[in-house]
């Protein structure tokens, strides 16, 4: 019956690609661009779309021109450059379009010495709007590039995101502007915009984990979105740049649809681990508990709870104590006698560590301080509590790019793992992929050093899972369990996240988070 339903479905609502090219059509008025399938209607303004309804529902999500428009850079079209201001569309001195292919245009914008491209396209086979660009500046300092997409009704869109695990924005929404980091706050390369009968959503494909953002802007009547792709750092003596293939389309239906679409397309991609893959007694766990050493502890615990459902999160079973002479990974006496005990019980036992961290007075800090993560804007170095100077938790971030602090982290948690057959490892910080003015190291960004440390803890330690702070699309295909963190009060939740990660990972509560019964 599920095969049966599939090829129905695939009937109703999939057209071969012969049909999508017959039915889309790219024109160019008054270097304008207007595109047209089936599924939408699309009109490119001065590089940015004004203009966007979906003919599978009949709803326009744009407002007529001249009514409402957002005013910052959020929702414009540009070059972007540190210090001198960025190139915009809008601002072009001369400008020139023309069709390049029967489902494909470009437009170039001219700025005296400065060249922006943007390339639009259908896809012939999902009938996505395709949105490339690439730019060149007369002056060092470019970081990135953007498309904008404004006059959003702020009445009848709701934007979904799967951003500090899943919120929703709209016209009640105390938000009036932000922008969200990928990878990072903004979990996955997706953004979807929610009507009354149907939507449009906004999707990157890119699977090098390249930096991008998305930027937010509302006034009184509409919004706008920036859909920003990030140079490498450093960005002092770059002149160009390129975006990421963007795809755009609408669907009928709620969330879910463009939701599942781009799950199929993350487990296809990324190949995570599913939870049914993971040693059986993953899926039991219900309840993680944060304890100390106490065994005497363990006895009680097992009256009130089902210990086989009962993840222990040891956090200060390190004999340096909590945050401190990372990564030096020599337990305390009693954790071996620990572990012993909640085995006999049926407990599963899961220890603290941290992913990225290297207090500047172990040893190690001298051999990988090279690797240590930079500022992109400032080019300073950073770690936890940086400025507090003599502090005995203060550690460096080190960028996972550098293939020698990865084997020597991974070394580490062997022997642990050898040493006392625990079940788990939380790997705080987890979620650390930001983009570093160290530049590439090895060929890597720190994020595909994050995601090659995943792989190489999973082929090290064989039947041990993984636990992360945090969790977007580096970090799901190999964590097994995530913490996530208290929304702030101004979010409004939403189960976006939840429904792309469920199949993968459980989530639980930051460790920082407070008793809920108190």
């Amino acid at each position: 019956m599920r095969l049966l339903g599939t090829v129905i479905l695939s009937g109703i609502f999939c057209l071969s690609s012969s049909q999508v090219a017959r039915s889309a059509e790219i024109k160019i008025v008054d270097n304008n661009v207007f595109v047209e399938t089936d599924a939408y209607q699309v009109q490119f303004m001065d590089g940015v779309i004004t203009h966007l309804s979906n003919k599978l529902t009949e709803e326009t999500y744009t407002l007529p021109l001249g009514v409402g428009g957002v005013t910052g850079f959020r929702g414009r079209s540009g070059l972007l450059r540190r210090n001198i201001g960025s190139i915009w569309t809008d601002q072009a001195t001369r400008t020139e379009a023309r069709k390049i292919a029967p489902l494909k245009a470009e437009i170039v914008f001219h700025q005296e010495q400065n060249t922006f491209r943007l390339l639009i396209g259908v896809d012939a086979r999902s009938g996505d709007l395709l949105i490339e660009q690439e730019g060149t500046s007369d002056t060092a300092g470019v970081y990135g590039i953007q498309w904008g997409c404004g006059n959003l009704n702020i009445r009848n869109l709701d934007l979904i995101l799967p951003a500090v695990g899943g919120q929703i924005i709209n016209a009640a929404s105390p938000v009036t502007s932000r922008s969200f980091n990928y990878p990072g706050s903004w979990e996955v390369q997706l953004a979807i915009l929610q009507g009354n009968q149907g939507g449009f959503s906004v999707r990157g494909a890119d699977e090098t984990f390249q930096f991008k953002v998305l930027h937010y802007e509302k006034d009184i009547d509409s919004f706008a979105l920036g859909f920003e792709t990030q140079n490498q750092a450093p960005f002092d003596t770059l002149t160009s740049a390129q975006s990421i293939t963007w795809r755009l389309n609408t669907y009928t239906g709620d969330w879910r649809v463009p939701a599942r679409q781009y799950r199929d397309w993350m487990e296809r991609t990324f190949k995570p681990w599913r939870l049914d893959e993971m040693p059986a007694w993953v899926q039991d766990i219900g309840f993680v508990l944060t304890c100390d050493l106490d065994t005497e502890v363990l006895n009680q615990l097992a009256e009130e709870i089902d210990p086989t459902k009962t993840l222990l999160y040891v956090v200060g079973w390190r004999r340096d104590g909590y945050d401190r002479n990372y990564p030096d990974y020599t337990a305390k006496p009693a954790f071996g006698n620990f572990v012993e005990v909640a085995h006999q019980y049926g407990f599963r036992v899961m220890p603290h560590v941290n992913l990225v961290g290297v207090s500047t007075y172990h040893p190690s800090y001298a051999e990988f301080q090279k690797y240590q993560y930079r500022s992109a804007w400032t080019g300073n170095l950073d770690g936890w509590e940086w400025e507090k100077i003599g502090s005995p938790t203060r550690f460096a971030y080190i960028n996972l790019a550098s293939s020698s602090f990865r084997k020597f982290f991974v070394q580490r948690l062997k022997a642990v793992w050898e040493a006392y057959k625990v079940d788990a490892f939380h790997l705080d910080i987890s979620h650390a992929a930001p983009n570093d003015a160290n530049g590439w190291i090895e060929g890597l960004n720190f994020a595909q050093g994050n995601a090659r440390i995943h792989t190489e803890l999973a082929e090290s330690l064989p039947g041990v899972v993984f636990s992360g702070e945090h969790l977007h699309e580096v970090t799901f295909f190999r964590e097994s369990f995530a913490q996530r963190w208290e929304l702030p009060p101004e979010i409004t939740p939403h189960p976006i996240s939840s429904f792309l990660f469920f199949l993968y990972t459980l989530p639980y509560g930051y460790l920082g988070l407070g008793n809920p019964d108190l």
